[in-house]
């Protein structure tokens, strides 16, 4: 009998369907890890010194990772050597190379033109203006996003035999329906990805893994799995990816083989070991326009932990005693957690990794939730997720008040209104003007998320990432609102009659409230959000995309101290779907913090120890490792 036919049978054993294969075959682990070998909790700081010092080389040729470049590092292989980065096919040759300070040495493929360029070709002059002032952050358009984020797990379940069947079987159907411009788009796409898979296959078996039928080890499991990312690398090493719940898929199969007694603890936990420690080895070279909003070079690779299994553990043994490059911890945090989890978690605080804590509240429709960065998160295999970067609030308030007009640039937003000019600021006129500009941003904001949207799912296609999700997948769109307590703050003491304005030549350069907190911010930060979520809502995405909104009570990138988070929101129950996010520093970690950070209605809580090494945004950055010389 194999292994396969050991587990719960259900609909994934006709349909390609890991969750449910998940679901059925999980077993929960409430106990205290006893059986792990070596001790979890490792009082020694992580060291990051080997990372630090690693040779940032970048190689200038476009989608250069060769099949010979990975040849040394053979599935057996415990130490594997630092990746040389390499830039993805849809970058900038000229813009990575004055990024990077690096020397063409090489001759190399011409540039094509980026979603950058492309996006430049249609955009509004209004839209370029935005981007110019700063209104739109960390936005798309201007680097090549990451959104697709496949399930890598089904290629160990499934081999990819049952994949490519699956989709020929999928063209067969559209044959039966109407051929519009959308039909023909898709046949391209699945004749693409099962070509990708095709070239999978030789890749995969060039490193001694055969991938085309389903794993019958843990091994193989783990072997696959580790492929898998290696040719999602090769396809474009300038886009990041994030795990999507590895932990509880490989821990089935290990229990299973624990139970027929196939293998023995020590040795999968050496075999769990050497995959976290390869992973960690990846690379990515990010688009240089995207690497520059943040403090340093980001680090985006990491896995979701929802529940625990027995294999949660010994991830996080691995991840204590090999942790020498960044990867992201994303943990959904409940109080059905075993305490034991939760020992383990903090001493990986003290250790000095950074933690992302989700509030389950946040995931509540979401059937089979991963955690991605910029707080996103994703239904498994069925969803494609949009990064929409974010709106600076603050911005928008003083063009507001100022007629459509950015007082320091001397620019003009076709948002053209009459501007304030008294000495003293009325709430129901600055509210009505703020609110009206708000209305003119957000669409803005909108048109132009659709837009890169419609770019990036036909020219930026990657046809094997896009082979490890569903055949028909649905869309989110994320959209950002930062600097959310500065601007409730100032609008309750205009509200109050309690501020003091500065004057730029009769234009109104910055207002100042005279007080910290004002009782009136609550109802303001209720009617502010709910209005931005109802504009948002009144304009269509391109495929139906959801909307999901994400506010920041400052900076996208701000970090605080805990004693600066010290804000309640109190919000109606139709406004909770609103992700509202902090990013803390320095914190004492404990159940009774984290706790009570969430009782204040915050849904995720960035933590981190150390101020030079930090995650932000669900994003880590050490501020010691950069490209610039």
């Amino acid at each position: 009998m194999s292994l396969h036919e050991q587990f719960i049978p259900g609909r994934w054993v006709d349909d390609i369907d890991v969750n449910d294969f998940v679901k059925l075959n999980k077993k929960p682990f409430l106990e205290k890890p006893v059986f792990l070998i070596n001790s979890l909790i490792h009082s020694q700081p992580i060291q990051l010194t080997h990372f630090l010092a690693e040779e940032k080389k970048v190689d200038l040729q476009f989608s250069s990772i060769s099949h010979e470049q990975f040849l040394d590092m053979f599935i057996e292989n415990e130490s594997v050597s630092v990746m040389k980065r390499t830039i993805g096919y849809s970058e900038d040759a000229t813009e990575v190379k004055r990024y990077y300070d690096v020397y063409d040495e090489h001759p190399h493929e011409h540039s094509r033109k980026t979603t950058h360029h492309l996006y430049d070709e249609i955009a509004t002059s209004d839209l370029k203006k935005m981007f110019k002032l700063e209104l739109l952050q960390n936005h798309p358009y201007n680097y090549t996003p990451m959104f697709i984020f496949p399930d890598i797990r089904i290629i160990p379940l499934y081999g990819t035999k049952q994949i490519i069947k699956e989709k020929r079987y999928f063209l067969t159907k559209l044959e039966k329906y109407l051929q519009t411009t959308d039909w023909i788009q898709t046949r391209i796409k699945k004749h693409q990805e099962i070509k990708a898979l095709k070239n999978f296959e030789r890749f995969a078996k060039s490193l001694g893994v055969n991938v085309s039928n389903p794993a019958s080890s843990t091994k193989e499991v783990l072997d696959m799995l580790y492929v898998s990312l290696l040719a999602i690398v090769m396809e474009n090493p300038s886009v990041e990816i994030s795990l999507t719940d590895t932990v509880s898929f490989i821990d089935i199969f290990a229990e299973k083989e624990l139970q027929l007694e196939l293998i023995q603890e020590e040795e999968l936990q050496k075999l769990v070991d050497t995959f976290i420690t390869k992973i960690m080895q990846f690379r990515f070279t990010s688009s240089p326009r995207f690497s520059s909003y943040g403090p340093s070079v980001p680090f985006v690779l990491g896995e979701t932990f929802d529940g625990v299994t027995k294999t949660s553990y010994r991830y996080l043994s691995a991840i204590s005693k090999n942790y020498d490059t960044p990867f992201a911890l994303r943990v959904v945090w409940n109080d059905t957690l075993p305490s034991y989890f939760k020992e383990a978690l903090f001493a990986l605080y003290e250790q000095g990794i950074p933690l992302t804590l989700i509030s389950p509240r946040v995931l509540e429709e979401t059937k089979n939730p991963v955690l991605l960065p910029f707080g996103m998160q994703s239904e498994i295999f069925d969803e494609i997720p949009f990064y929409g970067g974010g709106c600076d609030l603050e911005k928008c308030f003083y063009i507001a008040v100022n007629g459509g007009k950015e007082i320091h640039t001397n620019t003009n937003l076709s948002a053209i209104t009459t501007p304030i000019r008294g000495k003293e600021l009325v709430y129901k006129e600055v509210i009505k003007k703020y609110q009206d500009f708000l209305t003119f941003m957000i669409l803005s904001y909108v048109d132009s998320i659709n837009a890169l949207l419609y770019i990036n799912d036909n020219h930026d296609n990657h046809a094997f990432r896009a082979s490890l999700t569903s055949n028909q997948p649905f869309y989110s769109a994320y959209f950002g609102f930062f600097n959310l307590k500065p601007i409730v703050n100032r609008l309750a003491a205009i509200q109050n009659d309690d501020y003091k304005v500065t004057y730029k030549q009769n234009w109104i350069a910055k207002v100042e409230a005279n007080k910290p907190f004002y009782e009136e911010e609550e109802m303001v930060m209720t009617h502010l959000i709910s209005y931005i979520k109802r504009e948002l809502q009144r304009i269509p995405l391109y495929k139906e995309a959801k909307h999901m909104t994400r506010f920041y009570l400052n900076g996208l990138y701000d970090v605080n101290i805990p004693e600066q988070v010290d804000y309640t929101l109190t919000l109606p129950p139709e406004y909770m779907k609103g992700h509202f996010h902090a990013n803390i520093v320095g914190a004492t970690l404990s159940n009774s913090f984290v706790k009570e950070s969430f009782s204040k209605d915050l849904t995720e809580l960035n933590l981190s120890k150390d101020p030079t090494f930090f995650v932000s945004n669900g994003v880590l950055f050490h501020v010691g490792y950069n490209f610039k010389k």
